[in-house]
């Protein structure tokens, strides 16, 4: 038996300590990374200098450049092009192929489509970031109706706690019970508090994620207040035209429609082959579907979509018959997709109509609950004596808070709704925001 030494020879045992000192030196020139672990405090760190600003405008220009959709789609058209002028060279694959006339015109209408998606796909980016931006807004304003009414019911709760730890130890009407419920009532404050505060944080990221910029992109939005856009009217028949002709999944479905239609003229024109490649053997051409439908209490229909094989089999009478079959079945598609966009615009239309109304009360109930409030804030001074004056302060503030609060929601209804008309009509009702 042949005896293997344990010991390595001396160019091995070099080599080996070669090794060895290269992997001791790289593992110590890596920085230890700490990994958090539950309870540990990882609190994002508090910034001491004031964030940049961006308004609206500056917003959508970063969104038109960043956002990852866009140039994903960008990159779409420029494949159908590419692909167009690959058959636009092929002289002799022409001069060869009795289908060559109708592929050219399927490759034009597929530059044609890419390019309309590319476009609607501009208009929901613009009516995301315009909805996420004035969410941020929005989101701010009720943290301050919530501030405010946290530091009302506070400055009372202090009162009362001065009146209770007197050395009188309070009177009839306040009391422990009194201190008690101001606060109880002053903590139910703060978890809205808190739960406002949440709702900017996560427009934000959702700002953010609109814009197509990453988490370390901080910055705010130059507006304070929500735009009012009570006064401006619309007409339902205008936005269901305007959504119909200029949206972009009409368009697609519509020369999907057409490609499909040649298919069939294509099939036709060769006529001693068995086996047939159809435009999806080399593209994609497809009919944008709106959203797909739900059964959860709102009517939201399904959508349909085209349907065309990569391969067609049979002699060009069976071939051809069922390209137009398919053909039949695409006009159904765009009918269909016409359909769901009157139905969205609809739907936008009576959105934004219904907020605008929601709008004129909530005003009306702001105004009159805070009038009251001050009223009775003169009254009583700077001082409570009675339980009857502290519980009227108190419902009067809680009234104009609850007044103040559905305002501005109704306001960002209005907003959220007309930014949904011009991505539904295509541009076709371009709105002049602030910064815009």
């Amino acid at each position: 038996m042949r005896f293997i030494s344990p010991i390595l020879p001396r160019r091995q045992v070099v080599w080996a300590m070669a090794i060895l000192l290269t992997t001791v030196g790289t593992t110590a020139a890596q920085p230890i990374v700490p990994v958090a672990r539950i309870g540990d405090d990882i609190a994002p760190k508090i910034e001491t200098n004031p964030l940049p600003k961006l308004n609206l405008g500056q917003c959508l220009s970063i969104a038109y450049e960043k956002q990852p959709k866009l140039a994903a789609l960008r990159a779409s058209v420029s494949s159908a092009e590419a692909g167009q002028r690959g058959l636009e060279s092929a002289r002799l694959l022409g001069a060869l192929s009795a289908d060559f006339k109708f592929r050219r015109q399927q490759a034009s209408t597929g530059v044609c489509a890419a390019t309309a998606e590319l476009e609607q796909a501009t208009h929901d980016v613009t009516q995301a970031v315009v909805w996420t931006y004035y969410s941020v807004v929005y989101a701010k304003e009720q943290v301050k109706v919530a501030r405010e009414a946290v530091e009302f019911v506070d400055y009372y709760r202090n009162l009362v706690d001065k009146i209770v730890n007197a050395k009188e130890g309070g009177n009839k009407e306040i009391n422990k019970i009194t201190l008690n419920r101001m606060v109880s009532r002053l903590a139910g404050g703060e978890l809205l508090l808190i739960k406002a505060q949440s709702g900017v944080e996560r427009s934000q990221a959702a700002l953010r994620e609109a814009m197509g910029v990453d988490y370390n992109y901080i910055f705010e939005p130059a507006d304070e207040e929500l735009p009012d856009f009570a006064k401006i009217a619309m007409k339902r028949e205008s936005i269901i035209d305007l959504a119909q002709e200029r949206r972009g999944e009409v368009t697609m479905a519509s020369l999907a429609s057409d490609v499909t239609r040649l298919e069939a003229y294509s099939q036709w024109s060769v006529r001693f082959r068995f086996r047939v490649q159809t435009f999806a053997a080399g593209g994609d051409i497809h009919a944008r579907t709106i959203p797909s439908g739900s059964k959860d209490g709102d009517y939201r229909p399904d959508a349909i979509g085209p349907e065309m094989p990569t391969m067609m089999v049979g002699n060009r009478q069976t071939r051809s018959e069922r390209a137009w079959a398919l053909a039949t079945r695409s006009e159904a598609v765009l009918e269909k997709t016409k359909n769901l966009v009157a139905l969205e615009a609809e739907n936008a239309y009576i959105e934004y109509h219904y907020a605008g109304l929601s709008m004129e009360k909530a005003k009306k109930q702001a105004d009159s609950a805070n009038s009251n409030l001050m009223t009775l804030k003169e009254v009583a001074g700077d001082q409570v004596t009675t339980a009857t004056a502290l519980q009227q302060l108190l419902e009067a503030q809680e009234e104009a808070a609850k007044g103040q609060a559905a305002y501005n929601e109704a306001v960002y209804q209005r907003i959220s709704a007309l930014a949904n008309i011009e991505r539904i009509t295509a541009g076709g009702i371009r709105v002049n925001y602030p910064g815009r």
